[in-house]
């Protein structure tokens, strides 16, 4: 049989389509390429590349209506502590298309997909299986093959491995401030630890609340907390905003991982945070008029300087006041009595600030002056006309706040503050 010649031979290459150009150059550069060779040549080349290209096939296994599984990378992670169910579904891909997926039954005590099936609809897929359910504590599956068919009748498999998962997240937290809280936003951090199988469900974690009344003049916590946990917490910028005043809390984290195994972080500190935002006296200052510690008798130009915990409502305090007193009935001791500024008479623990014996009184106007200082606010009350005889004296002052002294959110001042010492009024 005669030779086709060089030059003839790559006008043919040409007009073959791309698939057997490989193959006609290398059946050239051989040396024998005659017409009978060159087509039968061009015809392997193609039915070999269009069987390749049957071939290419994909799973992408996806889980749905699962209640207690998880699906990753191969892995099905089930909660076997309780029951549970999924279906399969099989994202099955191929050249010339996909037909089917195969589920085989799973036969193993305490689970249940008793009988194979052939999953054909919709038309190209996704293919997705009947449920797979198990009870409480089930033998776990052994390896699970799924089988996709292909128009050209090619078959395709992929492999699900059954994994138990029994254990919760572990190593996470919950932390927050402890102890009195002047303002009703309670900072609260949370982590959710790690989780070794399915893995921690971060979108699962919920803090809830527990509360008790709080007594606002002393600051304790009425009775026992009930640890049931009731209310739900939803953190605005990491902070509880929802808490009020009079109140007292704690907190505890729960977060599961995607199977549903759940871990409850409590506090490292049993205290509760205590919310009181009724302003408070902190400090009491006696001054002379120049300036120096308060001697204990009140004269023209002393002055009182009272701390408060918190800012308050400029509009709640006197700038003025007129016929405050030091009263003495018999041989009692001193009551002290400011209008807008002490809760009625409030006792100095001393008899001496008057002079003489037996009933007495004082009687002295003033101004106020308050400084809001970001934390805290002082109120410096000063003496600018008095009558009576004083003396000098020093005692005890359990100093009680006008109610009608109010914090900037509304909250009526409360509590007593007494010195320590010996104080000496004005």
């Amino acid at each position: 049989m005669s030779r086709i010649p060089r030059s003839h031979g790559r006008r043919i290459a040409l007009k073959l389509n791309a698939t057997a150009i490989v193959i006609v150059a290398c059946a050239l550069l051989a040396g024998v390429p005659t017409w009978s060779n060159l087509n039968a040549t061009a015809t392997s080349a193609q039915n070999s590349f269009s069987a390749a290209a049957v071939t290419a096939t994909s799973h992408v296994l996806s889980l749905t209506a699962a209640t207690g599984a998880y699906l990753s990378a191969g892995n099905l992670y089930y909660n076997s502590n309780v029951s549970g169910s999924f279906k399969l579904v099989d994202a099955f891909t191929a050249s010339s298309g996909p037909a089917s997926v195969t589920y085989p039954a799973l036969g193993q005590s305490g689970w249940t997909h008793g009988s194979s099936e052939t999953v054909s609809t919709p038309a190209g897929g996704p293919y997705t299986s009947s449920a797979f359910s198990w009870n409480a504590h089930p033998n776990s599956p052994a390896g699970y093959t799924i089988t996709g068919l292909d128009n050209s009748g090619n078959s395709s498999n992929t492999t699900v491995t059954f994994i138990s998962d029994q254990s919760p997240p572990s190593g996470g937290s919950i932390s927050y401030p402890t102890g009195l809280v002047i303002v009703p936003s309670i900072p609260i951090t949370t982590a959710n630890g790690t989780d070794s199988q399915s893995g921690v469900n971060a979108a699962s974690g919920v803090i809830n609340r527990d509360e008790i009344p709080l007594t606002t003049s002393t600051d304790a916590c009425q009775g026992s907390f009930p640890n049931t946990f009731a209310t739900t917490i939803t953190l605005v910028a990491g902070a509880d905003t929802s808490a009020t005043n009079g109140h007292c809390y704690q907190y505890r984290y729960a977060v599961s991982d995607n199977v549903g195994n759940v871990r409850t972080y409590t506090p490292s500190s049993q205290s509760p945070v205590k919310v009181d935002t009724t302003p408070k006296v902190t400090a009491i200052t006696s001054l002379q008029s120049n300036g120096s510690a308060g001697d204990g008798r009140l004269q023209l130009g002393d002055q009182l300087v009272l701390t408060f915990n918190e800012n308050l409502a400029s509009a709640t305090v006197p700038t003025a006041f007129a016929s405050a007193t030091e009263d003495r009935q018999g041989n009692n001791a001193v009551t002290l009595t400011i209008p807008g500024i002490t809760n009625g008479a409030i006792s100095t623990g001393s008899g001496s600030y008057l002079s003489g014996q037996g009933s007495g009184t004082a009687t002295f106007n003033g101004t106020v002056a308050l400084v809001n200082n970001g934390a805290s606010t002082t109120v410096t009350i000063k003496v600018t006309s008095l009558s009576g005889a004083t003396a000098a004296s020093n005692g005890t002052l359990p100093f009680v706040t006008a109610p009608t002294i109010k914090g900037i959110d509304g909250t009526g001042a409360s509590g007593t503050f007494t010195p320590s010492g010996g104080f000496r009024l004005f």
